[in-house]
C-alpha cells in the first residue's frame, strides 16, 4: 500500500512533535507500505541532533517555507505546489496529514477532489477548537481568526476520509462542533514509543530502583511553562520553600529551556543551582535521563487534553505529580495510579513531595498494566484506519 505522509515536523526535526508520527512510519515500514514523507527543508541549525533512527526506504520530499515570514497562506501555497507536483507522478492509496502546524489542512481537499485519493487528517492537537483558557479562545483577534479558517477546516473535513486525534475529550469537541462528520471522527491515542525504546536497548525493568543520589530530581518531559506561567510558578515556588529547610531539590527540564521558565526564575530569585535544562535530546536519550528522576511531573491547563509524555512517565514508572486544574481529563488519569497525584495549589503541592520524600516512594504502579500504554497498540489502530 503506497501512502503519502504530509508532515511539517519529521526526524531530525529537534521537537517532540515528530515523536507521534515517527512511530507510526517505523510502524509502517515494518508492515511493508510503501512510505513518502512531504515535511519542511530544515536549516543546518534544526538538525544538529540526528535521530538515532535511520528512515530507510523513505522517500521524504522537502518543501522550503524558509522564505515565508510563518505566514499561513504563504506556507500553504509552497506545499500545495510540491503536493500536486507528487500526486500527479505517483498512485497514493492513501494521504496522512497530521497537524500542528494547520496550513496542510487544505491539503485534504485538494487529496480527495482533485485526486481521488482518500485522505486521514491526524490532529495532535486540535487547530480551531484549542481551548486553553477562555479569555484568549474568545479574544477578537482569535475570533476573527477562527472566522477566516473555518470554512477551511470544515472543508477539508468534509472531504477528508477519517479526522483522528488523541483524546476522547477532543474528539467529543470536534462531534459537537462537527455533528454531520461524527462517524469519521476516531481516536488513536499516544502512547511510549516501545518499538524505538527496545531498539535502542531501554528496558523499564528496575526502573524504579535505580540510585539517583543525595539529591532529588523533579523531572519534566518536553514542555515546563508552555501551557501555564501560574502553575509553572507554584512548582518553583514549592521547591524554593523546601529546600529553605536544608533539603536538596531540583527542578530537571529534559528538553529546551522556555523564555518563561527564564522568567519566573527570575521573579521568584530561585537558586539557579536548582534547575537544570538539558536543552534538546533524542527520544531515547531523553528516556534514559527521564529513569534518574525521583518523581516526574507534567504541567498543563487544558480541559480535554493528555500530552504525549504522560505516556513516557508511565513507563519509567516513578510517581508522577500533575500541576493544573481541577478535573480534567489528565488530572483523573494521573490520579488513577497508585502513586499519581494532582496538585493545584502550592500547600498541596509542598505536601505531597513532602509525602513521598519521606516515605520513599520510588514507583507509580505495581500493577502489570504499562503495556497497554505502548504505541504499537496505537499504531495498529491507525493502521486499521488507513487500510478501512
Amino acid at each position: 500500500m503506497k501512502v503519502l505522509i504530509v508532515s511539517p515536523y519529521f526526524p531530525p526535526y529537534q521537537s517532540v512533535a515528530v515523536v507521534r508520527i515517527s512511530s507510526l512510519v517505523r510502524h509502517l515500514i515494518q508492515k511493508e507500505f510503501q512510505v513518502t514523507v512531504l515535511t519542511n527543508k530544515l536549516s543546518s541549525t534544526e538538525i544538529q541532533n540526528i535521530s538515532n533512527f535511520k528512515f530507510e526506504n523513505v522517500k521524504k520530499y522537502y518543501v522550503d517555507i524558509s522564505r515565508n515570514q510563518g505566514e499561513y497562506f504563504k506556507n500553504k501555497k509552497s506545499y500545495e505546489k510540491i503536493f500536486r507536483r507528487l500526486m500527479e507522478k505517483n498512485n497514493y492509496d492513501r494521504v496522512i496529514i497530521t497537524c500542528g502546524p494547520y496550513y496542510t489542512v487544505p491539503l485534504c481537499t485538494i487529496s480527495e477532489k482533485d485526486y481521488n485519493t482518500k485522505c486521514i487528517i491526524d490532529y495532535r492537537d486540535l487547530w480551531l477548537l484549542d481551548i486553553r483558557n477562555m479569555r484568549d479562545f474568545l479574544h477578537p483577534k482569535n475570533i476573527f481568526k477562527k472566522i477566516i479558517f473555518f470554512p477551511i477546516e470544515a472543508r477539508a473535513f468534509f472531504h477528508s476520509h477519517k479526522i483522528i486525534t488523541v483524546t476522547e475529550g477532543w474528539a467529543k469537541t470536534l462531534k459537537k462542533m462537527y455533528p454531520f462528520f461524527n462517524k469519521k471522527i476516531k481516536v488513536v491515542y499516544n502512547g511510549y514509543d516501545d518499538t524505538y525504546l527496545k531498539e535502542a536497548y531501554i528496558s523499564n525493568e528496575n526502573a524504579s530502583f535505580i540510585e539517583t543520589g543525595r539529591d532529588y530530581n523533579l523531572m519534566i518531559f518536553g514542555k515546563l511553562s508552555y501551557y501555564s506561567k501560574e502553575y509553572s510558578n507554584i512548582l518553583f515556588k514549592a521547591v524554593k520553600g523546601i529546600n529553605a529547610n536544608h533539603n536538596n531539590l531540583n527542578i530537571v527540564q529534559v528538553g529546551l529551556e522556555e523564555s518563561v521558565t527564564r522568567s519566573i526564575i527570575n521573579e521568584l530569585n530561585f537558586n539557579t543551582n536548582n534547575f537544570i535544562s538539558t536543552g534538546f535530546l533524542d527520544y531515547a536519550d531523553g528516556i534514559k535521563e527521564l529513569k534518574s528522576a525521583n518523581v516526574t511531573v507534567i504541567i498543563d491547563i487544558r480541559k480535554r487534553a493528555i500530552g504525549t509524555k504522560i505516556y513516557d512517565y508511565v513507563y519509567v514508572n516513578k510517581p508522577i505529580i500533575y500541576i493544573g486544574k481541577k478535573n480534567t481529563y489528565l488530572s483523573n488519569f494521573v490520579s488513577k495510579f497508585e502513586h499519581g497525584y494532582s496538585c493545584n495549589n502550592e500547600k498541596d503541592l509542598i505536601h505531597t513531595l513532602n509525602y513521598l520524600i519521606e516515605n520513599k516512594i520510588t514507583y507509580l504502579t505495581k500493577t502489570n498494566t504499562i503495556d497497554l500504554y505502548s504505541r504499537s497498540y496505537q499504531n495498529n489502530e491507525f493502521e486499521k484506519y488507513i487500510k478501512g
